[in-house]
Parts: C-alpha cells; structure tokens; sequence
C-alpha cells in the first residue's frame, strides 16, 4: 500500500493482463522493456531504488528492477482491483502459510510486498481489520492525478471498514482491540520531525524504529503477530505467511524482533520493499558491536495459539 508515483496509477488497472502476464515471463528484460514504456518513470525509479539497496548492502540480482516495478504496479492494481470489489484473497491467486490466532492481537506488517490482499483475507477469515494509516500532506500531492489517486487510495482502505489515522491512534488502537478488531500496523514507517524512536544493532545493521508503538505493545500487553505478503516468482501468485502469536515483552525485545523480521524480509528480497527512498532513516550498517539477538521470527510452519 504504497504511496502514489508521479506517473498515473489508473493505468495499472487498464493493463491488468499486462502484469498477469509479466508474473509468469521468463525474460526479466522484456518485463522490464514492458513496464518502462506503459510506466513512464518507473525505471527511473527503480534503479534509484536497487542502487540504495546496494548501498546499504543487499544484493541486486538483474532481475531485481523487474520485481520492484511489478511490485509497486500491482500494488495500484489492486487499489483499484478493490473499487471493483473484486475478490483479492481469491484461494487461486494468494497462497497462505500460517493462520491468524484467536483472541485479541496487533497485525505488525511492513511497506512490503502487497497490502490489501492482507485486509481482504483478514475480512475472509471472520476477522475486521483496523488499518493505521499516516494521511498524505496535502503538499506532497503536487500534481492533479496524484490528488485522485490519493483519494481514491483512501475510498479503497475505507472499504474494508474501520481504519485509524494517526493522530491519537494509540487510544484508538486499544479501543479496536477491545471492540475485537484486528489494527494492521506497518512499523518500518520513518519517524517525522520530534517522534521518538529506538535504534536497534542485529548484525550488520543498524535499525531505526518509531518508539511509540513498541511501547504501546509493551505497556498494554498486546500480543502480535507478523505478517507478509509478496508475489511468488515466475507465478501470478502471491504468499501471505503468518507468524505465531507472540506475547508482548518489554519494548526493547519487541523491537529487536521487530528489527529481525526486517532484516529478515529485506534478505528474502529486497526489491519488493516500498521504502528504498526513505532507507537511509531506517536501516544502515552499523558500527556497533552486534547485540544479543532476541529468538527468531519464524513465519512459515508456525504453531498457532
């Protein structure tokens, strides 16, 4: 769910077949040639982004660009996909590894991958999700068909029913939980201006997250899960796995986890990470002696409580 590019996002949903079929292409090149032309910009973009990722000391394979720019495509798709009320967690496209645990929890997820197939399968599970959403500055929406988009964003969101923008979220947040609603949270988002963070070190990197949040979970003992949802390659397919239950510790652990399940996502493939523009906030090498890590955050085949 990522935010709208200068270029214009209802073209995605006029060439859905286009990106079904780049799914399956065996020549990144050609995909790639095939998204450059029906997306002016985004390889402009995505080079940026895969430079950023070498940087910071993730590898770029060559088909690494394709995957970016099919990434941020069909997330817009789905947006509009979404309007239509078209079935997003359809069993034939989303294959899921892990179950969402009874009871009260926090879905902690990242700008990665795909996001509404996630609120969709929370929906199809019995489950109504809260989705915790930063509006867009007003003056970050230069441009006309960026103002649609951002709207029509938004109507796509609502759409699935209850959502919370910042500003007072964490009563709202406490106040979902207890109305047995599920807050969807995206914790890689970088700090702005004086918002608190913590800085994590599991080895090699460095790892900046928003304090706030970890503290909620610690202070109010909300257990949580981890989520992800990517496009599978060679396959017009997506995987949404699922972590077990954790039950909240000290803010401190629940962050370092939190920094390991990134890493981790970043590792598995970095190119379909929304983030690259604003990485340098986030994740960094570090110069630190590596911290004791915390247990691992495993996804697929975890027990569920």
């Amino acid at each position: 769910m990522s935010r709208s590019p200068p270029w214009l996002g209802w073209r995605t949903h006029l060439l859905s077949p286009l990106l079904d079929a780049a799914l399956k292409r065996d020549s990144a090149a050609a995909g790639l040639a095939h998204h450059a032309r029906a997306f002016p910009g985004a390889q402009e973009e995505s080079e940026r982004a895969a430079a950023r990722a070498i940087d910071t000391g993730f590898a770029v394979d060559p088909d690494w660009q394709h995957r970016h720019m099919l990434t941020a495509a069909l997330d817009r798709q789905d947006n509009f996909a979404r309007l239509l009320r078209a079935r997003l967690a359809d069993p034939a496209r989303l294959e899921t590894h892990g179950e969402w645990p009874r009871g009260r929890f926090v879905a902690l997820g990242l700008h990665w991958g795909a996001g509404f197939p996630v609120l969709a399968h929370l929906l199809d599970s019995g489950r109504q999700p809260a989705f915790v959403y930063r509006p867009e500055n007003p003056d970050d929406l230069g441009s006309v068909p960026q103002r649609i988009f951002n709207r029509l964003h938004l109507r796509s969101l609502h759409g699935f029913g209850h959502c919370i923008p910042v500003g007072g979220a964490y009563r709202k947040i406490n106040q979902a939980v207890a109305a047995e609603q599920v807050p969807v949270i995206l914790f890689d988002a970088p700090a702005i201006g004086t918002a608190r963070v913590m800085e994590f070190h599991p080895s090699p990197y460095r790892v900046v997250l928003r304090s706030g949040l970890l503290q909620l979970l610690a202070d109010q003992q909300l257990p949580f899960v981890f989520f992800r949802c990517g496009q599978k390659p060679g396959q017009a397919r997506r995987l949404l796995e699922i972590s077990r239950r954790h039950e909240a510790s000290a803010a401190e652990q629940i962050g370092l986890r939190a920094a390991e399940f990134l890493l981790e996502t970043l590792t598995r493939d970095s190119a379909q990470w929304h983030l690259w523009p604003a990485a340098e906030a986030l994740i960094a090498r570090s110069r630190q002696p590596a911290r004791a890590a915390s247990p691992s955050t495993p996804i697929a085949g975890d027990t569920q409580t």
